[in-house]
């Protein structure tokens, strides 16, 4: 096993049902953050092209939570490669996710 995945191997376990992790915090948590700044980042931008750099975590959550069929406990499912984007509408009553995990060499996902 590869000691460097531990720690990422540990966080995905603990957030699968609901933990945070050394005194961090919980998915639920990170998920309430990250609702609430798009939130204000839709009510200030909608309608506009708004440039979001994240860590890959925070993607994670913000796809799943915004994908029902996904949800959070199946947020670590979220494909999310070095440097990808990520693509989603802010729209008047909510967001759309277009696209997910596009990188140079394939194109990405669509949703």
């Amino acid at each position: 096993p590869n000691p460097n995945l531990e720690p990422t191997r540990t966080l995905t376990l603990a957030w699968q049902v609901g933990l945070a992790v050394r005194d961090g915090e919980s998915p639920e948590g990170l998920q309430a953050r990250v609702l609430g700044a798009l939130e204000e980042l839709r009510k200030r931008w909608g309608g506009e092209i708004v440039l979001v750099v994240a860590h890959s975590w925070v993607c994670k959550v913000a796809v799943a939570s915004l994908i029902p069929e996904i949800g959070l406990r199946n947020m670590s499912a979220v494909p999310q490669r070095n440097c990808c984007v990520n693509v989603i509408d802010l729209e008047e009553d909510g967001f759309r996710v277009m696209a997910v995990d596009l990188v140079a060499d394939n194109g990405g996902s669509a949703l």
